[in-house]
């Protein structure tokens, strides 16, 4: 793993942060992130619509689009949601046509 790694910083800041038993590891923010494409790839469901509330069920591709629970709970992936912030103080060092002036 290349700890100079923009993933590896992200952690880093996330943990950071973070009280000892919500740190992140590498592999759950790879997790996340591949959640995230994997939801993009679906149109017309909302985010909770891929986390079913009965957690006994083991049927991936039946109610939702995707049922995410066997691979991150819901309240996980908020979590790390909330984790990742943009720096409003730091200007970025390109033409950003996204951040205020």
């Amino acid at each position: 793993m290349n700890r100079g790694s923009y993933i590896w910083d992200v952690v880093q800041y996330v943990n950071n942060e973070s009280r000892d038993y919500d740190k992140i590891t590498y592999g759950e923010l790879i997790r996340y992130m591949g959640i995230w494409f994997l939801i993009a790839t679906v149109d017309g469901h909302s985010k909770k619509s891929f986390w079913m509330d009965d957690e006994d069920m083991d049927r991936r591709f039946e109610g939702a689009p995707f049922t995410l629970n066997d691979i991150m709970s819901e309240s996980r992936f908020d979590f790390i949601t909330k984790s990742l912030i943009y720096n409003m103080e730091q200007k970025p060092t390109y033409k950003d046509p996204f951040f205020p002036n």
